[in-house]
């Protein structure tokens, strides 16, 4: 083959090439594998390396070389996990669930916030936990200050969600306390029934030991309507006392007995 074919086949063979990568892209390469945060030499400005930046080459006519970059996601955090633990309601309607989160392996130079998507439960944006909580669908971004040095810091996020808080199980049972201690102590001072919130038609009524009704009321709720009312200190004596409890669910009736101490 002469001199003239070889140049004749070589210019063939250059111009398919070029005609090809006109309309093709190559294969995903990796042009750098490790990066960092860093502060540029004198300035605020902070100096970000992508790690496992992809990019393709598009040739355009044999003349033009575009680059295009995809960035890939990594964490500037290695090692920082967080974890969520999820306290259920006890019982139907309770506000008694809670969500706990524990930041691991995060330096205590670090200055670290909560958002939780429900505002109002931590306004400051400093609650690692939330208590009281009935039923819920929460969303939490954990966002993570850490400093470069030269004054200048860096902020990751942690996301997670949603976060859900049940309230699937039966209602409370209540539980009645028979000791009640009038002297204006603030402990056992009124006749005390643990969870009768659950129970917002109950009904009430109180007997001394001769049959004599000396209370009767409707939602009863340890507060608001309680025994024995103020009014009626002056005139009770210690002594035992019986209830008839009505739950207002056509449950059975709870009855028994109370013994008021007054000094």
């Amino acid at each position: 083959m002469n001199t003239t074919s070889q140049k004749y086949i070589f210019a063939l063979v250059f111009a398919l090439s070029v005609s090809l990568c006109a309309f093709a892209q190559s294969p995903h390469q990796v042009i750098n594998s490790a990066g960092q945060d860093r502060a540029a030499p004198g300035g605020t400005l902070t100096l970000t390396d992508n790690v496992g930046e992809v990019f393709v080459q598009t040739v355009n006519g044999g003349t033009n070389t575009i680059t295009q970059g995809f960035l890939q996601n990594f964490s500037i955090l290695p090692g920082v996990t967080l974890d969520v633990l999820i306290n259920h309601v006890t019982c139907r309607g309770k506000k008694d669930g809670n969500i706990s989160t524990s930041l691991s392996n995060a330096n205590p130079s670090y200055t670290i916030s909560y958002l939780w998507s429900d505002t109002t439960l931590c306004p400051a944006n400093n609650c690692s936990r939330l208590d009281s909580l009935g039923a819920d669908t929460l969303f939490l971004t954990v966002l993570v200050k850490r400093p470069l040095g030269g004054g200048n810091s860096i902020t990751d996020s942690i996301i997670r969600g949603p976060i859900i808080v049940l309230d699937v199980n039966p209602p409370c049972d209540v539980t009645v306390y028979t000791g009640v201690t009038a002297n204006n102590d603030n402990i056992n001072d009124y006749f005390h029934i643990k969870n009768i919130e659950q129970y917002p038609n109950n009904r009430l009524s109180i007997y001394n030991r001769w049959g004599n009704k000396l209370f009767d009321r409707n939602g009863y709720d340890n507060t608001t309507v309680r025994w024995p009312e103020d009014a009626d200190l002056r005139t009770l004596v210690s002594g035992t006392y019986f209830y008839v409890l009505e739950l207002g669910d056509g449950d059975k009736i709870i009855k028994g007995w109370v013994e008021l101490l007054k000094n």
